[in-house]
């Protein structure tokens, strides 16, 4: 038998946030996409192995172990039916050297409000000279979708529809990682900084030097720009607890709220002092 060319597909996602119902919804997801092979091996499985009929009270001893290993055959067979799909899913702690494996049935309860390294999920079928394999790993960086396979057209197509699952867990905050958001964020926070500093010089009797006022805008972009500074205040991937809501919102609000108090307090002092 010649060998099967093997297509793959990588696509990434990010920002993406979401609560452990949504990791769910998306490891759904990846399920439904082996759901056509599923029906097709359960309907094939069924024909070719019929239900054991069960024999009568009257059965001699040598019928009834004949039956029972022809019960015992059609259960072997089912599991091996079965082994053709694989599940597992793993995730590795941030700030504790704990990593948990097994399927996402069984390691979903134990995830908590600690913070997560990364999670990944993987669903696959191997049979002759048929391969389907799809995965999503939720990192720092954002979600990475690998699907591969022996058939190009459910590659392509299951990439598609996993990468647009996954663009609905888009935060509200998304567009503030754009180059552009990123940039205009930034001139905001700075402008405002220097504001404050420059009334707040003027109301000592001073005034703050050409230099010192280029010294803020360049330490404040600094700290807006900073690689570390940025993830913490908007992570691109963010896995929440049910019933909490992103720290991205939450360092949104707050940020947002007080750009909003100093440039409030800066009106009101030119207001009042000109």
């Amino acid at each position: 038998m010649a060998a099967q060319r093997i297509i793959i597909d990588s696509r990434s996602t990010a920002p993406w946030a979401g609560s452990h119902a949504d990791l769910k919804v998306v490891n759904d997801t990846l399920s439904v996409c082996f759901q056509d092979l599923r029906e097709r091996e359960q309907s094939e499985w069924e024909a070719a192995n019929p239900e054991p009929e069960a024999v009568g009270a009257d059965a001699t001893a040598l019928e009834k172990i004949a039956a029972e290993h022809h019960r015992l055959s059609h259960r072997i067979s089912r599991l091996t039916m079965d082994d053709r799909f694989t599940d597992f899913c793993s995730y590795e702690l941030l700030n504790r050297p704990i990593r948990v494996m097994g399927s996402f049935e069984e390691i979903s309860p134990s995830l908590n409000s600690e913070r997560i390294k990364y999670l990944y999920m993987a669903q696959s079928y191997f049979r002759d000279d048929i391969r389907r394999n799809v995965s999503a790993r939720f990192g720092s960086r954002g979600v990475e979708v690998t699907v591969d396979g022996t058939d190009p057209l459910w590659v392509e197509s299951t990439a598609s529809a996993i990468a647009q699952n996954l663009r609905r867990g888009k935060p509200r905050w998304a567009p503030l990682l754009s180059p552009w958001g990123h940039l205009l964020s930034q001139l905001a926070f700075v402008s405002v900084v220097a504001a404050i500093i420059w009334r707040l010089t003027a109301g000592l009797g001073g005034a703050l030097p050409w230099w010192g006022l280029i010294a803020t805008v360049y330490l404040s972009f600094l700290a807006m720009g900073y690689s570390e500074s940025r993830n913490w205040l908007l992570p691109r991937v963010e896995i929440y607890a049910p019933g909490s809501q992103p720290a991205g919102t939450a360092h949104v609000k707050w940020v947002g709220g007080a750009v909003g108090a100093g440039l409030l307090v800066v009106v009101v002092d030119i207001l009042l002092r000109g």
